[in-house]
């Protein structure tokens, strides 16, 4: 399978514990000028990144190690330019992080709803094969 192609901005929404690979350019913060990209992510977890300088462009690479530990949820994410002692938001956006299922234990993966009925399911199951010979109501 070929290599992926890097994504040209942070997309809507990425897995937690997943490697996260974009690259970004300004016409007015060229990396090749002396401006440096960095990224920041706020939300139930913090990152920080450094975008690496590729050309007049940067590129962000968000490792396993990078993503493993953030909470899935709803995240606020700036690109900021720097230049000696100018800073500039470049970018700015909202992005959801999901769970990462490689790692999520039985049950993480299910709704609050479909738990609610599991364990009603259960009760119920337990009161018919129970001691109980009738049950009325009203």
């Amino acid at each position: 399978m070929p290599p992926v192609d890097p994504l040209t901005a942070m997309p809507d929404a990425f897995p937690a514990g997943t490697t996260l690979k974009y690259r970004r350019a300004y016409a007015d913060y060229p990396a090749d000028d002396g401006w440096q990209l960095t990224l920041s992510l706020r939300g139930a977890s913090v990152l920080d990144a450094a975008g690496a300088a590729d050309g007049d462009a940067f590129i962000f690479t968000l490792t396993y190690g990078n993503t493993a530990t953030l909470l899935p949820g709803l995240y606020q994410w700036v690109e900021r330019a720097a230049k000696g002692s100018d800073r500039y938001d470049a970018a700015a956006g909202v992005v959801t992080v999901t769970r990462n299922l490689a790692t999520a234990a039985a049950g993480d993966a299910q709704t609050w709803e479909e738990k609610q009925l599991a364990a009603v399911e259960a009760a119920i199951a337990g009161l018919v094969s129970g001691r109980v010979a009738s049950y009325q109501i009203g």
